[in-house]
């Protein structure tokens, strides 16, 4: 189980596209912006999450009051965490929707991440949503 709101565990963001020309990865806020679908697939399909559980829902974004589409994972036993790709760090399940007002729409296990990947050719959102 991922530890709550330690440290960022930054797992394989190389492999992401996060890094720059000189190899040191993008651990910044703003370089993760907008990757959200990219980060939390690349954490279930390559990460060390174990059953990390992928989902792609809607969030109240945090700079304005509009729902916005989002992806993020579920960790733990019972998904008691929520890794949260923006930050790279985790969070109590409860706590972290509370916060979000986050809402589920879909849950992929890895197999199925890796299916939708493979048909999509992208990372997510593989559904339609009201939510941009």
């Amino acid at each position: 189980m991922i530890e709550t709101l330690s440290e960022p565990r930054w797992f394989w963001l190389d492999y992401c596209g996060t890094a720059f020309s000189n190899d040191e990865p993008a651990f910044t806020f703003d370089l993760r912006l907008t990757r959200c679908y990219e980060l939390a697939a690349s954490a279930v399909v390559f990460g060390d999450l174990g059953d990390g559980v992928l989902i792609h829902g809607s969030i109240c974004g945090p700079m304005s009051a509009q729902r916005i589409g989002h992806a993020w994972v579920l960790t733990g036993e019972e998904g008691e965490q929520v890794w949260e790709p923006i930050t790279g760090k985790a969070y109590p399940r409860e706590e972290w929707y509370a916060w979000a007002g986050a809402e589920e729409e879909h849950w992929y296990n890895r197999d199925t991440a890796v299916k939708k990947m493979h048909e999509f050719r992208h990372y997510g959102r593989w559904h339609d949503s009201p939510h941009p």
